[in-house]
């Protein structure tokens, strides 16, 4: 008795703590994230009423921010699972509530997101009519093609997908609000350059490592495992139609380098020259995306991973995918394979790049096994986000597959920028050796 009571004055004391630190003031919750990690850290379990108050805080910090530093105008970049989605419902909800005939447009990447996700957030929190009534949806791609019209809000799902033509749409309509949402912020001057084109300034920013210690995702560890291009195998098809010979990795990707370079070291090349650059940079981009090496290794990491626990696999291209899995997800595939692995059917799921934007995946996943790597830095963070829902005790397992002293290894250093160094574990493989991850 005495411990039961004990128990439940320690759980108010903590609750009250919670509610202290997360109340409203000059600090933001995420500038108080250690001290509410030291708090939760005495918690042996988290109840569902402080996580749901620490991510209600940091979502309404997130709205005040927007209107108050972005007039209602601007990106707000926060880690998947923080809920931005929630927030932008919540400005279609104060949009409504100001004007019954408010008419607002989400703007998404894929049609599967425009046909299906949001539909279901709005559903989520019991705002289906207001959809059905107020909402218009169109996909990325599209956007160009809307001309002249007046919205009340705009929300620019997954924004640092911003294009040229994404950009231009904000100047040729007439928009009163605009709230874009990233969990991926780009850092390349292009995309800045656009983003800023739309006025599109971004008004709040919560990391991952910072959304681990307020516990609204799961914390994880990544680990590198360290391969060389194939150096005495000849495997790699060169020369002509008419006389073809085979190469090794090593001396392919050293001629295509060779060639990139001295194209890239002339100042003064003409038009052609500049054309064969471009192209043979994206002949060896091509060429470490579909390398035999990496995809063995691939095999026996996958491989050696607990059988019982659930695995995502991130492959390069479709045939990548489905040379590794029997299940898999992609842009060719039905939904069959993910539905399965949503529900816990499947442990392992192989796919492409549909899987980095947009998909709740509802249970907890294990591993991530990252095969490849690519030029675009934020798509780590994205497929990272697949597997960090937060459960006591779990910590995602993040495998990246690396080809070292190759272009491989300046992709790996743009994509884990602003990562915690002290959660990164190099590990060369080697045939002969047991494999721990």
């Amino acid at each position: 008795m005495i411990l039961a009571k004990a128990i439940v004055i320690f759980t108010k004391k903590i609750k009250m703590s919670i509610e202290e630190l997360i109340k409203p003031g000059l600090l933001s919750v995420q500038s108080k994230s250690d001290e509410i990690d030291a708090v939760l850290s005495e918690m042996e379990d988290i109840p569902d009423e402080v996580a749901n108050a620490i991510k209600t805080a940091v979502q309404k910090e997130a709205y005040a921010d927007w209107v108050k530093w972005g007039n209602c105008w601007g990106l707000i970049a926060a880690a998947t699972g923080a809920g931005k989605s929630k927030i932008a419902i919540d400005a279609a909800q104060d949009v409504v509530s100001a004007k019954k005939t408010a008419k607002i447009l989400v703007c998404v990447p894929t049609e599967k997101l425009r046909d299906e996700n949001w539909e279901d957030e709005f559903r989520k929190w019991g705002l289906i009519r207001l959809y059905n009534k107020n909402v218009e949806r169109t996909c990325h791609v599209s956007m160009s093609k809307i001309v002249g019209q007046e919205f009340d809000l705009v929300i620019f799902d997954e924004a640092h997908n911003i294009t040229e033509s994404n950009s231009s749409f904000f100047r040729q309509n007439k928009i009163e609000k605009c709230i874009a949402l990233s969990a991926t912020p780009p850092s390349d001057s292009t995309k800045k350059f656009l983003l800023g084109e739309a006025n599109l300034k971004t008004v709040y920013t919560l990391s991952l490592d910072t959304a681990v210690k307020l516990r609204m995702v799961a914390p994880y560890e990544i680990t590198v495992v360290e391969t060389r291009l194939e150096s005495t195998k000849k495997t790699v098809p060169g020369g002509s139609k008419d006389k073809p010979f085979l190469n090794t990795e090593k001396n392919h990707y050293e001629y295509l380098t060779k060639t990139i370079n001295s194209l890239m070291f002339n100042s003064n090349r003409t038009a052609q020259q500049n054309a064969a650059l471009k192209f043979k940079t994206i002949n060896r981009m091509h060429f470490i995306y579909n390398l035999e090496s990496k995809l063995e290794v691939a095999k026996q990491v996958i491989a050696r991973l607990p059988q019982d626990e659930r695995t995502l696999i991130f492959c390069a291209n479709i045939e990548q995918a489905e040379k590794l899995s029997p299940h898999v997800f992609h842009s060719k595939s039905s939904d069959e394979d993910l539905n399965r692995f949503k529900k816990g059917q499947i442990h392992e799921l192989a796919c492409v790049k549909s899987l980095n934007e947009g998909h709740n995946i509802p249970i907890k996943v294990d591993n991530a096994v990252i095969v490849q790597l690519n030029s675009n830095d934020r798509n780590l963070i994205q497929r990272i986000g697949r597997i960090l829902r937060y459960k006591k005790g779990h910590v995602a397992k993040v495998i990246i597959i690396l080809c070292i002293d190759t272009v491989d290894e300046n992709w790996y250093i743009k994509a884990t920028a602003g990562l915690d160094s002290s959660k990164i574990t190099r590990i060369r493989f080697r045939k002969e050796e047991e494999l721990v991850i």
